[in-house]
């Protein structure tokens, strides 16, 4: 009876640290889908066709997940910052650094700057498309740019 006991304990340790590791190895490779460049083609709660908020230029995300970082473009200016990311969840932060360029388009760049800052969540389906939500509110989708050799 004795030895059962700390054979028993080994036996959790050793349980626990597996599942642990494996849960570990999930998240890192869901956030690793989001690492790459990639290029708004739906906005929401706006009152403007999407053609007409960028009709010239359509913002951008470039995500290194490996850093927690973000770079991109509003369809005017350029900013880059800090995000946190976990298996579901994405936060940007809201003093991100960014160009002051005067936009034709202003409408568009803000509509996307008050958006960015009210996700909490993502997903990506069919491999390609990011879903940027608040809570179960779907505000941004953008589609994987793809560089051509």
């Amino acid at each position: 009876m004795k030895n059962i006991i700390p054979f028993a304990f080994v036996l959790l340790t050793v349980l626990v640290s597996c599942k642990c590791s494996q849960k570990a190895n999930i998240e890192i490779s869901n956030t690793s889908k989001l690492e790459g460049t990639w290029i708004l083609i739906n906005i929401e709660n706006t009152q403007l066709p999407f053609e007409n908020l960028y009709p010239s230029k359509k913002p951008q995300l470039s995500i290194d997940v490996a850093n927690k970082k973000v770079q991109g473009n509003t369809g005017c200016n350029s900013f880059n910052g800090k995000i946190n990311i976990d298996v579901a969840k994405i936060n940007f932060q809201r003093d991100m650094a960014m160009t002051k360029m005067r936009c034709l388009f202003e409408n568009g760049e803000n509509a996307f700057l008050v958006s960015l800052k009210e996700i909490d969540s993502w997903s990506i389906s069919n491999d390609s498309i990011l879903n940027l939500s608040k809570g179960k509110i779907l505000l941004l989708k953008f589609i994987k740019f793809e560089k051509k050799n």
